[in-house]
This record gives C-alpha cells, structure tokens and sequence, in this order.
C-alpha cells in the first residue's frame, strides 16, 4: 500500500447499507510517505490498530508496575512478550520497566 500512486487504493465505507467510496487525502503522491498505520486508520478507516487483546494486557502491565507488584508484571509481560512483533522497540522499554520494580522490591 505504501507504494501506492495516487488513484491506486480505492478504499470503500458502508454508510446505511449503501457502498459507498470513502474520501481520501491525496497530496500528489499516493501513500508514498505514509505509514502503514497512518493507511490503515485514515484511508481504510480503522479506529484503532491494536487488539483488545494487547490493549487489555498493556493495561494489566501498567497498573501492576504502578502498584509495584511484580509477580503480576511478570505475568502480563510474558504475555505482551508474546503479543508484540519480535523487533518491536516496546519490548525493551517495557523490560525496563519490569527491572524497575524487581529492583525496588529487593
């Protein structure tokens, strides 16, 4: 999608039962310098890109490395260690994280 040239994705919306073609932003050059997110929420009119899989257990992450419960960090990071993509940058940021409060708790 992120090679597409202008007029080349034709993204389409139901509005009331009816098909309709949804209106896209076009500077010129298609999606050339657009994310792949940026296509999917804004073109192809996703609201969110996440599951509420990751969500909810991001979420679970959070509240337990603020109330400084490691044993439920680990949990929820065993299981978002599983969710994210193997490169993604997240992993790293929430491990640090999970040693803030295993550090703590010593």
């Amino acid at each position: 999608m992120q090679n597409a040239k202008a007029n080349e994705i034709v993204a389409l919306e139901l509005n009331n039962g009816i098909v309709e073609r949804r209106r896209s932003i076009d500077g010129g050059y298609g999606f050339q310098g657009w994310t792949v997110e940026e296509i999917l929420i804004d073109v192809m009119g996703m609201s969110d890109t996440r599951t509420e899989a990751y969500k909810k257990t991001l979420f679970e992450f959070e509240e337990a490395i603020e109330a400084d419960n490691s044993q439920a960090a680990h949990i929820a990071f065993e299981k978002l260690d599983k969710l994210l993509h193997p490169s993604n940058h997240l992993r790293k940021l929430l491990r640090l994280d999970l040693a803030s409060i295993a550090g703590a708790s010593e």
